[in-house]
């Protein structure tokens, strides 16, 4: 594909991504949290932590399961969000624009990952809690806790690579056409390598990043567009 079709497409995948992000949450905005709470008290009675989890393993199900459609649509769209990276790839030849695509596409099967283990890594976890009332502690830990752990944690890794590597290469384009709003999008999306620290109000962080990085595609596959008189 050419440079303009791919910066289009990360575009499109941009928004595709906020999109899925907020309509996932918006799914699980219902969802109560008093069994979950009392589960992780710390210091908690371990028999009474399992009981709280297993009593909320239903509502964690349903709520998946309402929210797969939006994990899916995230998914695909930072699939697609990862190539306007390959674009810039192509366009300057550095290696940190090919890094950035890495690291949102492993961030899209990554999240989607830790999403759809949730409820098997749950009903391994009251397992756990519930064989720690035993004489003797569980010497294996679930594969599907590992995975989630796994999974998360790579995550967390993906998204501040691909913030710090896809925001710098954004905002040294904007430096190079000395772009006032490709300026701010680099750096808004540099910043969401810090949402990982951020409670509550971290993933809206980083989502705007992401929408205006995909804003500032659109406005680099323009700018191509019209360079090329037009045509194609």
């Amino acid at each position: 594909m050419d440079y303009k079709t791919l910066l289009y497409l990360g575009a499109i995948g941009a928004t595709l991504a906020v999109i899925g992000a907020l309509g996932s949450q918006g799914a699980a905005s219902s969802f109560s949290t008093g069994n979950l709470s009392a589960a992780f008290v710390p210091g908690g009675d371990t028999q009474e932590m399992a009981d709280s989890l297993e009593e909320a393993l239903p509502e964690i199900r349903d709520n998946v399961r309402r929210a797969t459609p939006y994990a899916l649509m995230q998914f695909a769209g930072y699939l697609l969000f990862s190539l306007g990276f390959v674009a810039l790839w192509q366009m300057t030849k550095r290696g940190i624009g090919l890094a950035a695509f890495l690291c949102f596409a492993l961030f899209a099967v990554v999240t989607l990952a830790t999403f759809l283990l949730l409820p098997g890594a749950m009903e391994d976890l009251v397992q756990v809690l519930r064989d720690m009332e035993g004489e003797e502690a569980p010497t294996v830990v679930p594969a599907a806790l590992l995975l989630l752990g796994g999974a998360g944690l790579m995550s967390l890794m993906v998204q501040i690579g691909g913030s710090i590597a896809g925001g710098y290469e954004i905002y040294r384009i904007a430096k190079e056409l000395d772009n006032d709003f490709l300026r701010g999008s680099g750096a808004l999306l540099m910043a969401g390598a810090i949402a990982v620290f951020v409670p509550v109000y971290g993933p809206f962080i980083l989502l705007i990043g992401v929408i205006l990085a995909g804003a500032g595609f659109y406005v680099l596959a323009t700018r191509i567009h019209a360079a090329l008189g037009g045509a194609g």
